[in-house]
């Protein structure tokens, strides 16, 4: 059975980590270690970890990237785990991974299904689960992994590297796309990973997560990632412009999102696919309804 370290980064999260660190121990196939990495935090983490059997590491407050990169360094398991501060597992979610990477050695990352935590409570499981792999050309439009449900073989991240700490919000995506050109990525179909919508600043995200995407675009036209593939580049740049776009709608920014909507659909005009969108048709439906709040914001 190979072992297993999972990593916890966590910053001014004390309220919320030690429920993800009880569904660590709590695992019906417990990890070979737990490492929480403190991030700086300047509440009182420190102290309510006292009381777990994990090894605890502080750094300088440097980000989540750089977090996870002191986590893996540090780490001693054949496969690494990723669980954040305020999310959870289900009791079997590392049993059943392991299980399926055994079956299935070609798998350099394995996520899972999440269920809305905490408005759902962990459900009993009585299957395997069906492993449903994510191409590349997928991935490179859209992250449909959840960092929390991800497990990594120790020797594929040692050929693709650390998480890029220059990114600041999607460093899991480039990470995963790196991964995924040298192997096999996949999800189980199970709901083993309990996510936490956590509210912040809407402005702000969307600032810092339209550089990190935009980054990323261009950290794939520099390695020549899109050869051969003219298309699925402007529909990846279009998915950029149209997630910025809704972020900056959600943030009250009407005048951005109309313009990056506008890109959006100058990059890729052809509709994306259901698991893409938010809702049918949306980009036709953000282009009037940011337009009436842009003209709405001018006329007061």
């Amino acid at each position: 059975m190979p072992t297993v370290s999972v990593i916890i980064p966590t910053y001014n999260s004390a309220a919320l980590v030690t429920a993800a660190i009880e569904s660590a121990l709590a695992q019906t196939l417990p990890p070979s270690e737990i490492i929480v990495v403190d991030d700086g935090s300047t509440d009182d983490t420190r102290q309510r970890l006292s009381t777990y059997c994990v090894r605890y590491l502080h750094q300088q407050n440097q980000g989540v990237a750089a977090a996870r990169n002191l986590g893996l360094r540090e780490a001693t398991g054949e496969l690494i785990a990723f669980l954040d501060a305020d999310d959870i597992w289900h009791p079997r979610k590392l049993e059943l991974q392991i299980a399926a990477i055994a079956a299935n050695p070609d798998l350099v990352l394995l996520g899972t299904s999440v269920f809305d935590w905490p408005a759902e409570q962990p459900s009993s499981i009585n299957r395997a689960g069906v492993i449903k792999p994510m191409s590349w050309r997928k991935l490179a439009v859209k992250n449909h992994l959840v960092t929390s449900s991800i497990i990594v073989c120790r020797t594929a991240l040692a050929k693709t590297g650390d998480f890029d700490t220059a990114l600041q919000g999607p460093e899991d995506h480039d990470l995963w796309l790196r991964l995924a050109e040298m192997g096999t990525v996949a999800t189980l179909d199970l709901p083993l990973t309990g996510y936490r919508q956590v509210q912040g600043s809407l402005s702000r995200q969307a600032t810092t997560m339209r550089a990190g995407m935009r980054q990323i675009l261009r950290k794939l036209d520099q390695r020549n990632a899109w050869a051969g593939r003219r298309w699925l580049r402007r529909k990846a740049y279009g998915y950029c412009d149209y997630s910025c776009a809704y972020m900056a709608g959600a943030a009250g920014l009407p005048g951005r999102a109309f313009g990056d909507v506008a890109r959006s659909m100058l990059w890729y005009p052809l509709p994306y696919a259901k698991s893409e969108v938010r809702f049918p048709l949306a980009r036709l439906r953000m282009l009037p309804m940011n337009l009436a709040r842009l003209l709405r914001l001018r006329r007061n």
